[in-house]
């Protein structure tokens, strides 16, 4: 019985730049409730390479349960962070009995702070783990690579923003 949690579990989705970390503040405030923001292990990488195909159901799952505590001081336990949003059917799966709060920016508001921040910009690529593994629509399967390519960075950050939005909705 691995995968049951004795305790209330939530998760927090959205896009990133969206108020994930105020809001886990927030709720933290609660006497029962304890929120992480982003917590170790982020899962940057295994959540899009799941999402791309590339790391399976199963592997996921286990490094959650692997991961994520059994039991926080006996309070209701959620997590907020914009990666766990493509890992949302495995999380379910997981953790059968959580709650989800699907957490929605304005997506103007969101593209201009990602811009800002240089998503998808070529100098930043590389830079780190967020961006090396930020959903792309070429891994995803919904373009060329060489169509990717000719996107500007702000193109790309208006697809990440709706696609990632459709992908909590269908989940």
């Amino acid at each position: 019985d691995r995968g049951r949690y004795p305790m209330a579990v939530f998760f927090v989705l959205s896009t990133g730049r969206a108020g994930s970390r105020t809001l886990a503040n927030v709720l933290s405030q609660s006497p029962d409730t304890i929120c992480l923001h982003e917590p170790v292990p982020y899962l940057v990488e295994e959540a899009a390479r799941y999402r791309c195909g590339e790391v399976s159901a199963e592997s996921l799952a286990e490094l959650l349960i692997e991961t994520r505590p059994r039991q926080m001081n006996g309070k209701q336990y959620g997590e907020s962070a914009n990666r766990l949003s493509p890992a949302l059917p495995v999380l379910a799966s997981t953790f059968p009995d959580a709650k989800f709060v699907w957490l929605v920016r304005d997506g103007r508001d969101v593209v201009s702070s990602g811009h800002q921040r240089g998503w998808f910009d070529a100098e930043h690529v590389a830079d780190t783990q967020w961006e090396r593994h930020r959903l792309r629509a070429d891994q995803m399967g919904e373009l060329d690579e060489s169509e990717w390519i000719e996107w500007s960075p702000f193109r790309r950050i208006c697809w990440l923003w709706r696609r990632t939005n459709e992908m909590i909705e269908s989940d």
